[in-house]
């Protein structure tokens, strides 16, 4: 009897082997969910934290680029201001620096209708003085609403010269098409007896 229990305890302890790995691995199962459930909101936070600081970020950049735009726009204020403070006391604005080909453009009288070019823009307006201290001169010019500015000779064009450059813009483009009508033109008809006919005359009068 003693050797039969002997056999049949290992048995018993076989049999509950398969029951007690099932709760292992529930338990383990249930310890993973618990360990998820403890990290998110942990996650969570990190995640807001995140977001948050991005957020900062983000407001910082839009503040300094707010702030330089505000600086751009006095400065071009105070700039407009002080030309418009100029012409009001009948001063004439800031001229920019002669280049090189001014020395070769010809002197404009005062009294002149002209052109002007500033800030990429045309104006008309009248030459009211021509100032000879300088070596190419400059010019002070009013425009229509009776701002005064100085500026250089590459800057303004007279009506005279751009009368002059529209003219020779129009013979250069009569010239073209007269050119074109005459190069289309046929060509007078070959007259019979010429050619490879002249040649055997000539050949048959050598010999």
């Amino acid at each position: 009897q003693g050797c039969a229990s002997h056999h049949r305890e290992p048995r018993k302890s076989a049999q509950r082997l398969p029951g007690m790995l099932n709760v292992g691995v529930a338990e383990m199962v249930v310890f993973g969910l618990l360990l998820a459930a403890s990290a998110l909101p942990l996650f969570l936070y990190i995640r807001h934290r995140q977001t948050k600081q991005f957020e900062q970020q983000l407001a910082e950049i839009k503040r300094a680029r707010a702030e330089e735009r505000a600086q751009a726009a006095s400065v071009q204020c105070a700039v407009e201001q002080t030309e418009v403070g100029a012409a009001a006391e009948g001063k004439p604005s800031r001229r920019k620096k002669s280049k090189s080909g001014d020395a070769n453009l010809p002197v404009l009288p005062s009294g002149s209708r002209c052109f002007v070019e500033r800030r990429a823009r045309e104006f008309e307006g009248v030459i009211e003085k021509v100032h000879y201290d300088d070596n190419p001169p400059y010019y002070t010019v009013k425009l229509a609403d009776g701002t005064l500015i100085d500026t250089v000779r590459s800057k303004i064009e007279s009506q005279a010269e751009r009368a002059d450059a529209y003219a020779a813009e129009l013979l250069a483009e009569e010239a073209q098409e007269k050119k074109g009508k005459s190069s289309s033109k046929p060509g007078p008809p070959s007259k019979p007896g010429s050619g490879h006919e002249k040649v055997a005359k000539a050949s048959k009068k050598r010999r």
